[in-house]
């Protein structure tokens, strides 16, 4: 993982992901990791950013065959393209690099910096490369499709949906305050108001939930006791239910 994981009190865990331009790669990355995360509703818990080895593309948004691509996934890529810099070496717990250029460059800017400014000893361990965490796919670089056609550009998003997903976890089986966390999320036709509602999505949840106790819905200030303490979220036509386990 990293060489210095988040703090278990407040601090989210910090993830920058970098290519060349962050126009193409880095951006998807940070956008599928990003959906990936706020699917299992810990947004709170991670700070998520994308960056490039060069500002040539700085200011600008993604590749428009990127965000094409990523968008016929569910995936919304809205990232916009910036160099990465020195204070993401303080910043960031993980830094992925998509391939062994990136990592090397960012590498190279690292010894550069930390001439000049108090940047972490062990930040270097920090860069992996994001293919590391691919399970299902054997390549060990992610390509650049800025030059390449349409199949370019969905190889990277299943490279990056494949990495992304073992790569959240790995990050939340190793940290104490994040796996503490585990969603509950029943779609339904409308929000629940009275105690009925809330005790018939009880009785639906009980046999995913059964066995925690004091399930609080915060919300409606309503305590129902056999189940765990939660922190209820109302959202329109979807209930999330956010179970934090002792």
């Amino acid at each position: 993982m990293a060489s210095s994981a988040a703090s278990a009190d407040s601090k989210p865990f910090a993830v920058l992901f970098v290519c060349l331009g962050n126009i193409c790669r880095s951006p998807a990355a940070e956008a599928v990791f990003r959906d990936l995360v706020s699917k299992k509703c810990l947004d709170a818990h991670f700070k998520i950013d994308s960056a490039g080895t060069i500002g040539y593309h700085e200011g600008n948004r993604a590749d428009s065959r990127m965000i094409a691509a990523a968008r016929r996934r569910g995936i919304e890529v809205t990232s916009i393209s910036r160099p990465i810099r020195a204070s993401d070496f303080r910043d960031f717990d993980l830094i992925l690099a998509m391939d062994l250029q990136n990592k090397d460059d960012i590498l190279a800017a690292y010894q550069r910096w930390k001439v000049k400014e108090q940047l972490p000893e062990d930040a270097a361990k920090k860069v992996k490369l994001m293919c590391s965490y691919c399970k299902r796919h054997k390549e060990t670089e992610v390509p650049d499709p800025y030059y390449g056609g349409p199949k370019g550009f969905e190889k990277v998003l299943d490279l990056l949906e494949d990495a992304c997903s073992s790569l959240l976890n790995c990050i939340v089986s190793e940290d104490s305050h994040i796996s503490k966390m585990a969603l509950w999320h029943t779609e339904v036709d409308g929000n629940f108001k009275t105690s009925g509602d809330i005790q018939y999505l009880v009785e639906a949840l009980e046999g995913d939930v059964l066995g925690w106790h004091n399930f609080f819905f915060t919300t409606l200030n309503l305590k129902l006791p056999s189940l765990a303490s939660t922190v209820c979220l109302f959202h329109p036509n979807t209930y999330y239910v956010i179970v934090i386990t002792s």
